[in-house]
């Protein structure tokens, strides 16, 4: 029975709603509790023990129609089946709120490269630390936000490591988001076109070498070992490489080699599968990000070796097994609405990312220095 002393009208409402439609399905379950979030509110069912869980979660598209919302997600959680229904008042997530709690969290603090994902649908803040992951395939439509996270990344990166402990090497063909960076102390290169792309990729792999002859004369097996030695992150600063959209930097330079130009260089897959089998100990990272989840676009190959994957707002759930190995982005919400599959845990985590205007960027990019030390006392 549901206490409706514990829920608002509306509430008490959905939770009757589901329960009726779940059980029209033919499933036995009962309502368990709720979690209301920013963006979505999460109704937990234990389904019975002779129950199949498939057909339920095969009918997020059916929810939504019935009930009238965007989209409406079904997902496992621990024994439980989770049915996420979009909240009316949908909270944004902004960057300076999550900047300051960023720059302070004691867990986020403790990492090498933390990235801030967001608010989960709990509400809760958390990071991952990409020296952890260590490489980070993303995902995601027009629309879903994979540019603003993009954004968010570069940005906080910024503001938690100095320009002489982490170096940024942005690819953006397209040149109309990345560019903007250009001026911020950390970059080191912008490749908005194909050979600026090869020559950013043979320098990124001599200094990887360069720098793993460096760790083997000094008895370190990874590039901390060397900032404890050394006492400083700055003396072997990290090195991150941000593609905005490789799948497109594929097909350019496929038709370029064709054409008998950069007939030399490895393709943009070969760079991509070099940087990562040797850069993590040498402090290098690959950002890869695509609107394009086709597995023509994202290999096997190029999944292999990118294990974290960040999955925004798909257009179907062949794209997100594409990405995540299960359905699900298809049915997310957009604008920072995503799905990310750490390579160290089975489950996927949902994350609602922070919302990052132009005049952030342009504040972070012409006052780097007053801004950062704001936020840090």
């Amino acid at each position: 029975m549901i206490d409706p002393s514990a829920y608002t009208p509306e509430q008490s409402s959905t939770i009757l709603w589901l329960t009726n439609k779940i059980v029209g399905l033919g499933i036995g379950a009962s309502f368990s509790k709720l979690e209301v979030g920013p963006v979505v509110s999460g109704y937990y069912f234990k389904l019975n023990a002779d129950t199949s869980v498939r057909k339920l979660l095969s009918s997020a598209e059916d929810f939504a129609l019935s009930i009238g919302a965007d989209s409406v997600s079904i997902q496992r959680v621990g024994g439980h089946v989770v049915i996420f229904v979009p909240n009316k008042d949908r909270k944004v997530v902004d960057f300076k709120d999550l900047l300051y709690w960023y720059l302070h969290d004691e867990t986020t603090t403790k990492m090498e490269l933390p990235i801030p994902l967001g608010l989960d649908h709990r509400g809760n803040k958390s990071s991952l630390d990409l020296t952890e992951m260590p490489h980070v395939l993303i995902a995601g439509s027009t629309g879903s936000g994979k540019s603003v996270f993009e954004s968010s990344v570069i940005c906080s990166l910024a503001y938690f490591r100095s320009s002489d402990e982490l170096n940024l090497y942005l690819v953006d063909t397209k040149r109309v988001d990345l560019p903007l960076f250009a001026e911020l102390p950390h970059v080191r290169c912008v490749a908005d076109d194909l050979e600026k792309f090869h020559n950013m990729m043979s320098e990124v792999m001599l200094e990887t070498r360069r720098r793993l002859n460096l760790l083997q004369g000094a008895s370190c097996r990874k590039i901390q070992d060397y900032h404890r030695m050394q006492g400083s992150v700055s003396s072997m600063p990290y090195m991150v490489v941000l593609m905005d959209e490789f799948g497109d930097l594929m097909e350019l330079d496929h038709a370029a080699k064709k054409a008998g130009q950069f007939e030399d260089c490895p393709t943009v897959s070969s760079w991509i599968k070099q940087a990562v089998q040797i850069g993590r100990a040498a402090g290098v990272h690959i950002i890869a990000c695509t609107q394009r989840s086709s597995v023509k676009i994202v290999s096997g190959d190029i999944k292999a070796n990118l294990p974290c994957r960040i999955a925004l707002r798909l257009p179907t759930g062949t794209d997100s097994r594409t990405i995540l190995g299960t359905q699900g982005a298809e049915n997310l919400l957009g604008k920072g609405d995503m799905l990310i599959q750490r390579p160290e845990r089975d489950i996927v985590e949902r994350f609602h990312g922070p919302f990052v205007s132009m005049n952030d960027i342009a504040e972070l990019i012409t006052n780097y220095e007053q801004i950062k030390g704001v936020f840090s006392k």
